[in-house]
């Protein structure tokens, strides 16, 4: 098995052509035998690549099915087609706004996240001392056991904020149609050490991947700034770019326009402009690397 993480998966590959897979509790897999399933599988298909995992102590089975593509809800139809603006971050999940309609939110991790991850941290204080194996040492049954119950607490947390990051998402694609994302680059943000848990507990990459399928294939665009883009240093009023600005400041104040706002509501605001800049180059989900602008350039 191939190891990423907690989650470690193999591939079976059936050389003779696509399986039946029939409605019900039961699969088939090719080459390991007949599986009894959690979930009933709803109706008749066929699959020729069969991906099992394993994600603390449950095991999964994931295959690929043809489908034909659902056209858009005629509810979708009636969204705002003004580009908004998402700004992410550590203290508050993400900042939506949009310059023209002036209209923001602020969506916050759930209380449950931070309930979970400080289960966690007393779990692992209370087995502090506990000898789990090590340099040639095997883990003892205790050890074992140890280990399957961290796999839990890790698997709960994951699952509590995929399934926040699904709501989230869903949310945001039933009221916007475009909108415009900084492209982060995560790996680089969790060196910093005191903001590395903060960074891991938020889950950046995939609430814009998921946000991002769900926009494109219910007809809206997507547009990324390059990482580079100075979204949190430039006033979305007049443009002035503060470079004095340091990431402890939580409130933007303008030397040039005076204007104070919320960090991450003016970032937020920034990439909704950005995103309007940018509207006649959107085709799907488009890659567009930050211009360059000088004091004053982007609209008041």
């Amino acid at each position: 098995m191939k190891r990423k993480k907690d989650r470690q998966s193999f591939t079976v590959y059936d050389g003779n052509g696509k399986v039946t897979i029939n409605p019900g509790k039961k699969i088939k897999i090719p080459t390991l035998g007949t599986f009894r399933l959690w979930e009933s599988i709803p109706y008749t298909t066929a699959s020729q690549t069969f991906t099992i995992s394993r994600t603390g102590e449950k095991w999964f089975v994931s295959f690929s099915i043809e489908a034909e593509k659902l056209p858009v809800h005629p509810l979708l139809d009636k969204r705002q087609y003004e580009t908004f603006g998402i700004d992410v971050g550590v203290k508050q999940f993400a900042s939506i706004a949009n310059q023209k309609k002036r209209e923001n939110e602020v969506v916050s991790l759930p209380d449950s996240i931070k309930l979970e991850q400080l289960n966690l941290a007393k779990f692992q204080w209370r087995n502090r001392n506990k000898q789990v194996g090590g340099k040639g040492k095997p883990p003892s049954k205790n050890a074992i056991k140890y280990y399957k119950k961290l796999a839990k607490y890790h698997c709960r947390i994951a699952n509590v904020r995929r399934d926040f990051i699904e709501k989230t998402t869903t949310k945001l694609v039933t009221q916007v149609k475009h909108v415009c994302l900084e492209s982060l680059n995560v790996k680089g943000m969790m060196q910093n050490g005191k903001l590395a848990a903060s960074i891991a507990r938020q889950g950046f990459y995939q609430f814009r991947q998921r946000l991002t399928t769900k926009i494109v294939s219910s007809g809206g665009t997507v547009v990324l700034a390059d990482q580079w883009f100075p979204s949190s240093k430039t006033c979305h009023s007049c443009g002035h770019i503060h470079q004095e600005l340091k990431l402890k400041d939580r409130t933007f104040d303008c030397p040039n326009f005076g204007m104070i706002i919320d960090r991450d509501l003016n970032a937020a605001l920034v990439l909704s402009q950005y995103g309007e800049i940018n509207q006649k180059n959107r085709v799907g989900c488009t890659r567009i690397y930050a211009c360059e602008l000088e004091e004053g350039g982007l609209p008041g």
